[in-house]
């Protein structure tokens, strides 16, 4: 298993690398442009939701940058809701002390069957489009694709590459929606940090488009973005369950445990 993460992981390199970050920004800098223009149509007496819109927006950066492709108005929110809903079962799995059996019939264990097939016809639609076409996207989804499993042989089978796919969404999509939320959330309490970052940004960018190399001059947008992943870190801790006995500091951890 530890062969196939390190393939899986040398695979996917390619899509992050230095060269591949100029067109993660251009997405980005592109999507959030699009929500700031439906708020500028927004009653200015209305109040906006303002988690709901950066989760969608972080969806379609997390789409357009893994997997080359947008989701209509009215499949986002569909897909976001599954994501969240998953997401919130695994948390409320990893902190009790006792999970009632999932082939049990209790509603949080239907819901969850109900969401987990929303996000599977989603990555199986995906995963099937994607090997029906010729073109190649250079994205995630290609480089994943190409992978070989060393204990089966290549290609990595669908369910593979749907496992690949929740990872990334649940790095790709819900901690950067997390760490945003929380930002805005600290700014509104402390006015005077919140103009200090406006002020930066409008004397830097000067009206221009951000780029990837105006990031190292932000240095005090920076220091906030740090600060609120130190006071609230979007993913604060990781489970895992060992495939394998493992000793670690002369404990020894029996095999299949549930670790934090």
């Amino acid at each position: 298993m530890v062969t196939q993460w390190l393939k899986s992981r040398k695979a996917a390199q390619p899509a992050f690398s230095p060269s591949a970050f100029d067109r993660f920004v251009n997405i980005m800098v592109n999507a959030t442009q699009e929500m700031l223009d439906t708020w500028d149509h927004v009653d200015k007496n209305r109040d906006i939701n303002i988690v709901e819109h950066i989760k969608l927006l972080t969806l379609k950066i997390s789409m357009q940058s893994f997997f080359s492709k947008s989701l209509s108005k009215e499949k986002a929110p569909i897909l976001l809701d599954a994501i969240t809903s998953l997401l919130h079962h695994v948390n409320l799995f990893t902190n009790r002390m006792f999970n009632w059996p999932m082939f049990l019939p209790t509603l949080a264990n239907m819901r969850v069957k109900k969401e987990t097939r929303v996000f599977d016809n989603f990555a199986y639609n995906l995963i099937q489009e994607r090997r029906g076409s010729k073109q190649t996207h250079g994205d995630f989804l290609d480089m994943i694709m190409k992978t070989c499993d060393p204990t089966k042989g290549c290609p990595m089978s669908n369910r593979e590459i749907r496992d690949e796919i929740v990872t990334i969404f649940g790095a790709g999509q819900e901690a950067p929606s997390n760490t945003l939320n929380w930002i805005f959330y600290l700014l509104s309490k402390h006015p005077y940090i919140m103009n200090k970052v406006q002020n930066e940004v409008v004397d830097l960018l000067k009206g221009k488009t951000p780029q990837l190399s105006d990031l190292q001059r932000l240095e005090y947008t920076r220091m906030v973005l740090k600060e609120s992943m130190r006071l609230h870190p979007p993913a604060w801790a990781v489970d895992r369950n060992n495939l394998e006995v493992e000793e670690i500091g002369g404990y020894v951890i029996p095999k299949n445990s549930h670790l934090l």
